[in-house]
């Protein structure tokens, strides 16, 4: 039906209409690029500045409003971050370039696989702080890691940063030698280390 409404509005140029509902969509079930674009054709470049910036302030009050309401119910933990409440802040950041903006938000985050999330984007202009985020991020993982599923993942990720970022091949390669004493009463992580010929060639 609002679909359709949208259709309707563009076939007799209703700006105002178009905006309402390529804005409602863009956002309504996370993020939807097609309608996010649709929406800002709508208007000028100077416009669309403000426009954005407006935007991007109301949904990170209605993030905070959300991460408030749950942390005062007790289903947030302490030092969580608010990185997955803030995804559609951050494919706004990456949809507009806004690539300082995005590692300002990944430089509060813990978690290696939510910044690995968003590595694709900000590896070739950050690499030094990445890495600095991985090797705390990777310890942390390998705290929690219990079976050997897990440490195939964990080794597919060192793996994937080395190729990326080569500068940090020396520092992953002592953390893998600290992972494998602290560990050493976990033989399958141990193992995983170990036995990718791939993995011996770069750690």
């Amino acid at each position: 039906m609002a679909e359709g409404t949208v259709r309707i509005a563009i076939l007799e140029e209703d700006v105002e209409i178009i905006r309402h509902y390529t804005r409602y969509f863009a956002f309504d079930r996370g993020f939807e690029r097609e309608y996010y674009q649709a929406w800002k054709t709508t208007y000028l470049a100077d416009e669309w500045r403000i426009i954005l910036e407006q935007c991007i302030q109301e949904q990170i009050a209605a993030v905070l409003a959300i991460y408030d309401r749950n942390k005062q119910r007790g289903w947030i933990r302490n030092g969580q971050s608010m990185l997955s409440l803030q995804s559609t802040v951050a494919q706004i950041y990456i949809e507009e370039g806004y690539l300082d903006r995005l590692m300002e938000l990944v430089m509060k985050e813990e978690s290696l696989e939510l910044i690995l999330y968003y590595h694709a984007e900000l590896v070739k202009h950050y690499p030094a702080e990445l890495l600095s985020l991985y090797l705390l991020a990777i310890r942390q993982r390998a705290e929690s890691t219990s079976d050997r599923r897990q440490y195939q993942e964990l080794v597919k990720d060192m793996k994937l940063i080395i190729k990326d970022i080569p500068e940090g091949k020396q520092q992953l390669l002592e953390l893998a030698g600290e992972l494998k004493q602290v560990y050493c009463r976990r033989p399958a992580m141990v193992e995983e280390l170990n036995k990718s010929t791939s993995m011996k060639s770069v750690i």
